[in-house]
């Protein structure tokens, strides 16, 4: 029976796996199509919102990579509280 709750309470919850650092089970970065789809805008817009983000990385000295961006700094760009 121990086993059993041991078990139990490491079942991985959804705020487990929100507050993890690298997040292996979630997406760690977004797309230009997430972009687009969360801001309502075109293609060309979500571009330009990558690359400042991704800029504003590289300028901290963090690695990017095109046509990608980091779901924490998209977030935090766009000011979204958790």
């Amino acid at each position: 029976m121990k086993m059993e709750e041991q078990h139990e309470a490491q079942e991985p919850t959804l705020e487990n796996l929100t507050q993890t650092p690298m997040e292996p089970q979630g997406k760690r970065f977004f797309t230009v199509k997430d972009i687009m789809n969360d801001l309502s805008c075109s293609d060309t817009y979500a571009y330009k919102v990558m690359r400042e983000i991704n800029a504003d990385l590289a300028a901290r000295g963090a690695m990017t990579f095109r046509g990608r961006v980091l779901k924490r700094a998209y977030l935090a760009a766009i000011d979204v509280k958790k």
